[in-house]
């Protein structure tokens, strides 16, 4: 069993949706690069750009129309990619009823985690999206002059937009991830007076990834008919992590509908 024809479609659209990605960003740092000084020092390009400067700027320098070109087609592929992750299983089954993850995102998800067949274990699923701890404790970073290798390019963006989503729809109607988060950055805060306030939320968002990728993992793989195994930790009969975190713990239920009153 390799990758479906749904998945090898989806595929081909997350990485046609990626590339748009890349060429938009590409012709906003040239614009970055052509903004005038910013008080003493002229802007770095990887800095954000206003959407009030760069809406004067891009018709200044003429990218207006590539702009405009490039959100168009982004946002065609997006409807498309959304489209045909909404028939997978992984969306029907589970990320559909997750706060924060849309079509679109489930699509890219799906696209850059490759064939679900090849990858054996959680841990090798966290790996994939650059979640892979050394020996120091600490998650692997890329050298000066390493090239792209697994863990790296769009499956390490992804934690990033997983994120970014979560917060932005948890910070204001709650979520079962963005709660998660947070009750591990105030736990972090306490037990460990040692580390700052960036190394806690830093923890907190690794603990909330790997839990939200260890669910879609294990509801995909089941959903295929594949062996999922559980992680070692919480195989071990007897150990105080034998209750873990469930997919249908981190679902949200439909809401029933309001009784009309007589």
């Amino acid at each position: 069993m390799a990758m479906t024809k749904l998945e090898l479609e989806i595929t081909r659209y997350g990485y046609a949706y990626l590339e748009v990605l890349k060429q938009y960003d590409q012709k906003l740092r040239r614009i970055g690069e052509r903004l005038p000084p910013v008080g003493e020092a002229k802007r770095k390009p990887e800095l954000p750009i206003t959407a009030v400067r760069r809406e004067s700027y891009v018709s200044i320098l003429g990218y207006k129309d590539d702009i405009k070109e490039l959100e168009k087609k982004k946002d065609s592929i997006g409807e498309k990619l959304g489209s045909l992750a909404q028939e997978h299983q992984l969306w029907t089954d589970f990320l559909k009823r997750v706060k924060g993850i849309g079509p679109t995102l489930a699509g890219l998800l799906i696209c850059v985690s490759g064939d679900i067949e090849m990858v054996n274990s959680v841990s090798g699923f966290w790996k994939s999206f650059g979640l892979l701890v050394g020996e120091d404790g600490k998650i692997k970073k890329m050298e000066k002059g390493q090239q792209g290798t697994i863990g790296y390019g769009p499956a390490r963006k992804m934690r990033g937009w997983i994120r970014v989503s979560i917060f932005k729809v948890g910070s204001q109607h709650g979520g079962f991830f963005y709660d998660y988060y947070t009750k591990k950055f105030n736990r972090y805060k306490l037990e460990r007076p040692e580390w700052d306030e960036g190394h806690c939320r830093g923890a907190a968002i690794v603990k909330m990834h790997k839990i939200f990728l260890s669910l879609c993992y294990e509801v995909w793989r089941k959903a295929r008919g594949l062996e999922f195994r559980e992680p070692y930790i919480l195989a071990i009969e007897g150990s105080p992590h034998s209750h873990r975190i469930r997919p249908e713990d981190a679902m949200e239920m439909p809401k029933k509908p309001a009784r009309l009153k007589k």
